[in-house]
């Protein structure tokens, strides 16, 4: 009984062991690849969640689940996740994406100094980004969104901004669509500057730019919309006008979705200083008001389609 009691005492120990350098390697390499020690760590919490999340995955799997059901959930392990590839370039997703499935020789991959494989093509990079997924469990009309949901996609929107004024407009603009689908005001400005200007992947579209740019415009929003929208606008040729009119009214009534939308400069980020239109869903709003005020920062609109 002592002989098996101390095999078993050394297997737990090997196991310990070998889990603690390869959480070394994966930090030396991270570090290589997102630039320091801090980011690295940072890197590492996300990826060692996202792999739970991949273990739940495939455990619902082999219990038979659809695999549709299986993945949805752990919204905010996702979103971290996409988070850190949309932060690098491909090839560097493509070391993220072995990384984290355990398919990255790190030993070699840190005595090369980084260097990325261009010998191998991992086809599931793209499992890394997860903006489909993302935004398949979210709703179209915001009236059916919840307060987790807008927060969901306001992390989205910042992933999206990033890359945007960053340049990088052809890996924001799935983002930015996806986000001016569902009303964020902003997204649809942005959207509309890419569509004016086309990129490699985006054709270039005046019409549908200004269908965007005038659903930004619409309602309540911020005045620099309206100001930049009747700039375009102005523009237009007299014989192409009613044409124009006539899209931008069906975008308007598509996707403004003014009754859902608050625009104010009264917001917890203005700080005393200058102050700028913050536009957010009314449902939004109520919510940050009541965790700005008494009652422990719950109210009804915490409860609103959270059991969708």
């Amino acid at each position: 009984m002592l002989k098996s009691a101390l095999i078993t005492f050394a297997l737990v120990v090997g196991l310990v062991v070998h889990a603690v350098d390869e959480k070394v390697l994966e930090l030396q390499a991270l570090a290589m690849l997102t630039g320091g020690e801090q980011t690295a760590k940072k890197a590492h919490r996300t990826i060692t969640r996202y792999r739970v999340y991949l273990d739940r995955v495939e455990a619902k799997l082999n219990r038979g689940v659809d695999e549709e059901k299986a993945r949805r959930g752990s919204l905010y392990r996702q979103l971290h996740m996409s988070e850190l590839a949309m932060s690098l370039p491909p090839q560097k997703r493509a070391v993220i994406w072995r990384l984290t499935h355990r398919t990255l020789d790190l030993e070699a991959y840190i005595a090369s100094g980084g260097e990325p494989d261009r010998t191998t093509s991992d086809q599931r990079m793209d499992e890394l980004v997860v903006l489909g997924s993302i935004f398949d469990q979210m709703p179209m009309d915001p009236a059916e969104f919840s307060v987790k949901d807008i927060r969901v996609m306001r992390s989205e929107r910042k992933v999206a901004n990033e890359l945007y004024r960053s340049g990088r407009y052809d890996e924001a603009y799935p983002l930015l669509l996806n986000l001016a689908k569902r009303g964020f005001k902003d997204s649809q400005s942005r959207l509309a500057y890419v569509l004016f200007n086309g990129t490699e992947n985006v054709e270039k579209s005046n019409l549908r730019a200004l269908g965007w740019l005038g659903s930004a415009a619409y309602g309540d929003t911020e005045p620099n919309f309206r100001i930049l929208f009747k700039r375009y606008m102005d523009e237009v040729p007299d014989d192409v006008r009613s044409t124009v009119d006539q899209i931008v009214n069906d975008y308007q009534q598509s996707f403004a979705f003014d009754d859902q939308q608050h625009c104010s400069t009264e917001h917890r980020y203005a700080y005393g200083i200058v102050k700028r239109t913050y536009c957010r869903f009314k449902l939004e709003a109520i919510a940050e008001a009541c965790e700005s005020g008494l009652g422990g920062g719950q109210c009804w609109a915490h409860a609103v389609n959270v059991t969708r």
